[in-house]
């Protein structure tokens, strides 16, 4: 009988090893701790860091701490979100236009880089970055900026841009 119990405690814990290995290793969306450094040609650079709690941290500059920042501004964000960053000449600040303002939230430092919602002043940003080609609105030539897709871990600029994976 001891021998049965044994037996069959053995399948179970198999069956749930097995189970969380499918769930969590296996999965496409495996909650990894990746950092990327994407940067571009004029030395702006951006750090999506995506943790292993499920929370991406976008910090402007490359931060290269263990814990979450907290004298720097950042933007939390879930992994399946992206988000649009301008650098409007010679400020220091930067302009944001999240996907979901809803899960994706700026935190602002005192001392850190400013980070505004594109959403603030819509209408102005509008008219200062963006032109309509016939079919979408598009950035304007001279405009910097970077969309990063959090999903697929890649950045796309109408500059040079670098990936220095970490």
């Amino acid at each position: 009988m001891k021998k049965i119990v044994f037996f069959l405690l053995l399948i179970l814990l198999v069956a749930f090893a097995w189970l969380g290995i499918k769930k969590f290793i296996m999965s496409p969306d495996y909650r990894r701790d990746s950092r990327h450094f994407f940067c571009m040609g004029n030395g702006h650079c951006i750090t999506m860091w995506r943790t292993r709690n499920g929370v991406c941290y976008i910090i402007p500059g490359k931060y290269s701490g263990l814990s979450q920042p907290t004298s720097e501004s950042y933007i939390t964000s879930p992994f399946t979100k992206s988000i649009d960053i301008i650098w409007p000449k010679s400020t220091d600040s930067i302009i944001v236009t999240l996907d979901d303002e809803k899960s994706q939230i700026i935190h602002e430092a005192p001392k850190g880089i400013k980070i505004i919602s594109y959403n603030l002043n819509k209408k102005y940003n509008d008219s200062v970055f963006l032109y309509y080609d016939g079919r979408y609105n598009r950035y304007k030539k001279g405009v910097d900026f970077m969309s990063l897709d959090i999903k697929e871990e890649h950045a796309n600029s109408n500059n040079v841009i670098t990936d220095d994976y970490k």
